[in-house]
């Protein structure tokens, strides 16, 4: 267990990242069909984890754990202030995987803004992440000399960050790959109904009505 995070947290407990100075998220956006490096995140910034889960994943040649948090107004959230949320992600890799993890991606982006980071908790940082038009968010492990290397058997992601306006959550698929790979379920973003519950509730009162009707004739 890594000794620098706590892994699994309370709903309603408090998350801080790091130490003193306290940076923003990149200057635009992820925006679908583009990619960045994520920026180094280190902040004395104190936010209350709204959820948290911790879901086993394996494979054929990668096995571990995917741990998943929600803040509730983070700081550096550009959404912040209008209840976005933030997304953490980290991935463990089995010291018993005869492979390395080369990528972790997050479905369910569709219709938000989001903007990414990493924080060092000892381990891989990622070298990209990109979001593709279909609203995944894939974080990428490069190889040594162009990135920092794969998530190794043993080993653990930095932490990966999803900035986003997303006021509530749900779950959604999340892939680990090395390669080929594999897909579970946990945190994510939820979908605002778009006046869904409001609609069939008008229905249901209009069924009411239409009952009483039929009654007194």
């Amino acid at each position: 267990m890594n000794t620098k995070l706590v892994k699994v947290l309370l709903a309603g407990a408090v998350v801080a990242f790091g130490s003193s100075l306290q940076v923003m998220a990149n200057s635009t956006p992820l925006l679908p069909g583009t990619s960045v490096t994520p920026l180094v995140l280190a902040t004395n910034s104190v936010s209350p984890t709204v959820a948290s889960d911790m879901v086993p994943f394996s494979a054929l040649t990668i096995s571990g754990n995917v741990y998943a948090y929600i803040l509730s107004g983070f700081t550096d959230n550009p959404w912040a202030s209008a209840g976005g949320l933030t997304f953490v992600y980290e991935v463990t890799n089995s010291s018993a995987s005869p492979d390395s993890v080369s990528g972790f991606s997050v479905n369910g982006w569709t219709g938000f803004n989001t903007d990414v980071a990493d924080y060092n908790i000892g381990g891989i940082q990622p070298y990209s992440a990109q979001r593709s038009p279909s609203g995944t968010i894939l974080f990428n492990f490069m190889e040594l000399p162009t990135g920092s290397g794969q998530v190794a058997p043993g080993t653990s992601s930095w932490q990966l960050v999803i900035y986003s306006d997303a006021t509530s959550w749900t779950n959604v698929t999340v892939g680990v790959r090395d390669g080929s790979g594999v897909t579970i379920s946990t945190l994510g973003p939820a979908v605002p109904d778009g006046g869904t519950t409001a609609l069939l509730l008008g229905l249901g009162l209009l069924g009411m009505g239409l009952i009483r009707r039929s009654k007194k004739s």
